[in-house]
């Protein structure tokens, strides 16, 4: 219903959240509850060569990146500005942080998958750069408030705080500075 509803939303209007970025959520949040479902059904046992543990990482990073990040993202360039009485971001003709997030993600977790360093590392990358684009669009509508903030605005604040933090932390296990053992619960 969501897809059908962007798909007949008028053309050459402004919408609280880009058209793309919405379907992209909407097949993450499909790919995270398929996910999911597999691997609650199947238990402990590993599937297509890939052990359970990997898949319940594959299952989280479409939830978390797939479908909260990028919905706050795809709505959060509109409904920012917004929310701090600031003015609107310019009309783009690409939603390239949408983009670059979504395709960093399946590079992210098709390497999670597969328990290739190389890929979970590129595509953390991508994840990270899109999300440091969108903070840096943010941060400067943040700074011109003083505290305390709105309840909209010191929320993104602080999903931005634990984003980084999540961020830090699975670039130090990815990169093996820190044991994926010791440090896996606190990243999830």
């Amino acid at each position: 219903e969501l897809v059908g509803l962007v798909a007949r939303a008028p053309r050459g209007r402004t919408l609280v959240a880009s058209r793309a970025g919405v379907v992209l959520v909407c097949v993450h949040v499909a790919a995270a509850l398929v996910i999911g479902a597999a691997v609650f059904g199947r238990g402990d046992r590993p599937y297509a060569g890939v052990g359970h543990d990997r898949w319940v990482l594959v299952h989280l990073h479409l939830a978390v990146l797939g479908w909260l990040t990028l919905l706050i993202v795809t709505v959060g360039r509109t409904l920012g500005p917004m929310l701090a009485l600031a003015p609107s971001a310019p009309p783009r003709r690409v939603p390239l942080t949408e983009l670059v997030l979504a395709c960093g993600l399946w590079v992210l977790v098709a390497g999670i998958a597969t328990d290739r360093r190389a890929l979970e590392l590129v595509g953390g990358a991508a994840v990270i750069s899109a999300l440091v684009g969108f903070a840096a669009r943010m941060a400067p509508l943040l700074a011109r408030h003083r505290l305390p903030l709105e309840a909209p605005l010191a929320h993104m604040a602080a999903g931005a705080v634990f984003l980084l933090q999540a961020a830090v932390l699975g670039a130090a296990i990815a990169t093996t500075a820190v044991s994926p053992k010791r440090a896996l619960a606190a990243y999830v």
